[in-house]
């Protein structure tokens, strides 16, 4: 007699990988799992449909419908929500799509933003907040000044103009207008309250944000500019950036000598 946890597995198998199930009472031939495995993967593509409805109007709806079904068929979920079923299908479109590379872009970008909606609620350290935390700072304070930035703050690459894509993609009754970014774009996605943003924001800058957010120090990135600009610019290019992404709400709190500081 077949045990519950190896039928179940051997059930899931068939309904995912396709596998023989004869001996549990429905063969993959048989309408019965037919039936299930149908639903289950409608139920897949379904979700990807909601989750990528830019993406399927940039691909056209049949070319969406079969690489949804090819990423559901080699990628399956592994875990009990729907949420995830996304996870990865940007890289399938990138496969998929290679002389259409603006269709991942779009992809990748539509799961940066899915993920940041459903991110943990976090307050913000504002840049009124800021001043007064930092206002009697000294050098050292500055120097070893480390910022903790909001859950889900996603940077990533910018071949297209993706905040003209994305308006064009938002009506079905415009026209889609695919051009390219600016040299030196990249895509910051966030989520600013209860509403996922993004913005390109240029390489100098993503990568000091990239640089902060993996842990380094204020001091560290007013040296990095200062190489090119000089010490004096250096440090107010940093300041200037500071500044910028505490008015967009980016930063969740303040680390100065290991001590995390909120308002």
């Amino acid at each position: 007699m077949i045990r519950l946890r190896e039928r179940q597995s051997r059930f899931l198998a068939a309904l995912v990988e396709g596998s023989d199930a004869s001996d549990l009472g429905a063969g993959p031939g048989e309408t019965g799992m037919d039936i299930y495995r149908n639903n289950y993967r409608s139920a897949l593509i379904g979700a990807l449909e909601s989750t990528f409805e830019r993406t399927a109007r940039l691909a056209g709806r049949e070319a969406f419908r079969q690489a949804a079904i090819h990423h559901v068929i080699a990628h399956p979920p592994t875990s009990w929500t729907l949420d995830v079923v996304g996870q990865g299908f940007a890289g399938t479109c990138r496969a998929l799509f290679v002389n259409d590379p603006d269709v991942a872009e779009i992809a990748w970008l539509e799961w940066a933003m899915a993920c940041s909606f459903t991110s943990r609620d976090t307050d913000v350290i504002s840049l009124e907040d800021f001043e007064r935390i930092s206002a009697a700072y000294d050098d050292s304070h500055w120097t070893q000044l480390r910022l903790s930035f909001l859950p889900a703050l996603t940077i990533g690459s910018a071949q297209f103009d993706l905040t003209v894509l994305w308006r064009s993609l938002a009506e079905t009754s415009r026209d889609v207008e695919v051009a390219a970014a600016e040299p030196g774009q990249r895509v910051v996605v966030w989520r600013d309250g209860e509403r996922p943003v993004f913005r390109l924001m240029s390489e100098s800058e993503a990568y000091c944000l990239e640089t902060m957010q993996s842990g380094a120090a204020f001091g560290e990135i007013c040296e990095h500019l200062a190489v090119g600009a000089g010490a004096e610019s250096g440090g107010q290019q940093a300041a200037a950036m500071l500044r910028k992404w505490l008015s967009l709400s980016l930063v969740e709190s303040v680390i100065v000598c290991h001590e995390r500081r909120k308002p």
